[in-house]
C-alpha cells in the first residue's frame, strides 16, 4: 500500500511541474494574453482569497482598487456571480506607445437573477495596459458600453 501512495505522490509532483513549466510566465505574455488571463481568472474565482491571483495582472489605479476592496465586495463581484457568460472576444488593440497599449474586449452574458433571463447583455470595455519591468499590466478601465438584446418571440398578426 505504501508503494501505491509513493507512486501517486510522484505522479502529482510530475504533473504539477509540467503544468508550471508548460504555462506561459507573465513576463512572456503579450498584452492580449494578459487580458485573457485576467478575465479567465476573474471568471473562475471561487473564494475571496483568490483576488491575489487577479491582482498579479494589474498595476496603478486598477491594482489599488482591487487591493482596497473588502471581502464582502470581492465576494459579491467575483465569487457570487449573477451572470452566465456566453462568449468573450478581443475586438481591438491600439498601440499608444511601445510601452502603452489599449485592448478592447467584448463579453456577452445573461443575468441569472433577472426574470427575463433570455436577455443577452453585451458589454464592451477598453483596458489600458503598460509595460513595467518587462511584463504587461492592466492599469485602468478607460471606457465601456453595454447593450441589452431582448430575445422577444416573433408574433405574426393576421391583417
Amino acid at each position: 500500500m505504501k508503494m501505491r501512495n509513493f507512486k501517486i505522490l510522484c505522479l502529482a509532483i510530475i504533473m504539477t511541474g509540467c503544468t508550471n513549466m508548460c504555462s506561459t510566465s507573465h513576463k512572456d505574455m503579450k498584452p492580449e494574453e494578459v487580458v485573457e488571463a485576467y478575465l479567465d481568472t476573474s471568471f473562475n474565482i471561487v473564494n475571496v482569497d483568490q483576488i491575489s491571483d487577479l491582482i498579479q495582472y494589474t498595476s496603478g489605479n486598477l491594482k489599488q482598487a482591487l487591493e482596497a476592496a473588502d471581502a464582502k465586495t470581492v465576494s459579491k463581484v467575483f465569487v457570487h456571480k449573477k451572470y452566465n457568460l456566453k462568449r468573450f472576444s478581443i475586438l481591438e488593440r491600439k498601440d499608444r506607445t511601445p510601452r502603452e497599449v489599449e485592448i478592447t474586449y467584448e463579453l456577452a452574458y445573461n443575468e441569472i437573477d433577472k426574470k427575463n433571463d433570455d436577455a443577452l447583455v453585451t458589454a464592451e470595455n477598453t483596458l489600458n495596459l503598460r509595460l513595467k519591468e518587462g511584463a504587461w499590466y492592466i492599469t485602468d478601465v478607460i471606457g465601456g458600453k453595454t447593450a441589452i438584446d431582448f430575445q422577444a418571440p416573433m408574433v405574426v398578426k393576421p391583417n
